[in-house]
């Protein structure tokens, strides 16, 4: 109950810098170990029932080289992260840079820490997420 209360504060406490539009964020999908796509999947129509906000999605698992939807990431406001060990390529891992290098935020949950393998894990897992899961 703790986790939920947490999560909810921080998306909520982005409300007062998104202009009157509907708060949009796009949700990565993507451990299947922690049934993500499961979780996601009530979560999200909730969330834009009750709260007004438009959620746009990339469904994935663990491995995954390329995800579906990815380039709708350029419209939003928030990207939450629920993934754990994707092999993206370097044209999406583009669309994930752009995001937080121009300073939007990120929502991570449980493996986000270890989202993406290869080099971009490190910069993300450091400089976004702010340590290292090991």
């Amino acid at each position: 109950m703790k986790r939920r209360f947490i999560l909810w504060l921080s998306l909520f406490a982005l409300a007062p810098f998104v202009d009157a539009a509907p708060l949009k964020i796009h949700f990565l999908s993507g451990a299947r170990e922690y049934k993500s796509e499961e979780s996601l999947k009530a979560f999200i129509p909730w969330l834009e029932k009750n709260h007004g906000v438009k959620c746009t999605i990339s469904w994935g698992h663990d491995g995954i080289k390329k995800l579906p939807n990815l380039e709708q990431l350029k419209e939003a406001d928030v990207l939450f992260v629920f993934a754990r060990r994707m092999k993206l390529g370097e044209e999406q891992m583009k669309l994930i840079r752009a995001h937080w290098e121009k300073g939007k935020p990120i929502v991570g949950v449980r493996t986000a820490s270890h989202a993406f393998q290869k080099a971009d894990n490190e910069i993300f897992d450091r400089q976004v997420m702010g340590g290292n899961y090991l």
